[in-house]
């Protein structure tokens, strides 16, 4: 009996990550939308314990989504590159894989994540960010052939050695791509860069490219580790033009991943941010944001309504084994999980 049970333990103690969504009209104030707009599944026929980080576009047939999804098996996770369909947005049939996974590529052996598809002089790249068996992740890229398959190009669009760091802040990882056209027939990808071998320390920068292949790193930070009092993280930036300037929306937290928020940030030439405050803060009492939210997507729409796809991270009502574990990383830094930002 003891041994039906561990397995069904064990995977009710991985927190179980969700895409929900919310809406609004300046950006700065915003309405969850009710339900869930990806959950989890497990069946012969499809398994993800997780999915988050989704691009999503919209088009005259309806809306696109792309995202990651992950699976635990015998203690290995697996993560993929799923697309699915939607008519309003809101609901979405079934995923199906865009070929884009872990093992797809030496680039991305250990894992896949982040996509953003963009239409760049007609040809469309689909950026991600993917993890190497070393654990270097960097910024690749796919490309989609006659057929409707996507291949992983040979060579990364961005790696942490074309970023200058200063002494103290080594750039070790890239992930996490937004990409917006500027309007002078360039393009800028704003991404999250960890710092000194970290999985905690992250800040936001930016690049710029005039071909969509060639990417040319910008000069400085756009959103620092430490803004507005926060202490560990910035990252997954996704941002969109309004009227004459950007807005940018971000996770932040003093704790990654647990007891994070959804913050915004104004500029007007996409290199200077001025963080203005909070855009969603977590709900520790709903259902599927009791540990966190993050990796938001904002999505523009024809009508200049704005809809955000975020992920929302939770377990069951303790989540033992996650809370501990995070819990031990801090313990070294003096932090309790439970007392965290919000």
């Amino acid at each position: 009996m003891l041994e039906f049970i561990k397995p069904i333990w064990s995977n009710l103690s991985i927190c179980k990550d969700r895409i929900l969504s919310a809406y609004s009209r300046d950006g700065k104030s915003w309405i969850r939308d009710s339900g869930i707009r990806i959950d989890v599944s497990r069946t012969p026929e499809f398994c993800e314990d997780m999915v988050y980080g989704c691009w999503v576009g919209e088009d005259g047939t309806g809306y696109r989504m792309i995202y990651q999804g992950s699976k635990f098996n015998d203690g290995i996770w697996s993560s993929s590159l799923i697309e699915r369909r939607s008519v309003d947005g809101l609901n979405w049939c079934a995923g199906q894989p865009t070929g884009v996974q872990s093992s797809s590529h030496p680039l991305c052996m250990r894992r896949v994540q982040s996509p953003t598809l963009c239409n760049i002089n007609e040809s469309y790249i689909l950026y991600f960010s993917g993890t190497d068996a070393n654990g270097v992740t960097r910024i690749l890229a796919a490309e989609q052939n006659s057929g409707g398959a996507w291949t992983v190009c040979n060579d990364p669009m961005l790696i942490p050695e074309q970023f200058l760091s200063r002494e103290d802040q080594k750039i070790t990882g890239l992930m996490d791509p937004s990409v917006v056209a500027t309007g002078d027939g360039r393009w800028r990808m704003y991404l999250s860069a960890s710092l000194n071998g970290s999985s905690f320390l992250h800040i936001i920068v930016s690049a710029l490219s005039g071909d969509g292949r060639c990417w040319f790193p910008d000069p400085g930070v756009r959103v620092a580790n430490n803004f507005n009092g926060r202490k560990e993280t910035a990252n997954n930036p996704t941002v969109v033009r309004l009227g004459s300037g950007y807005r940018m929306w971000f996770r932040g937290s003093d704790i990654m991943p647990l007891n994070s928020h959804i913050y915004f940030a104004d500029s007007m030439d996409g290199l200077e941010w001025e963080v203005k405050g909070l855009a969603l803060k977590l709900r520790r009492w709903h259902p599927y944001e009791r540990h966190g939210i993050g990796f938001p997507f904002v999505l523009k729409k024809h009508d200049d309504t704005l809809r955000m796809y975020y992920t929302a991270y939770w377990g069951n009502w303790r989540c033992g084994e996650t809370v501990k574990n995070y819990e031990s990383s801090y313990l070294s830094r003096n932090t309790n999980v439970r007392n965290g930002v919000g």
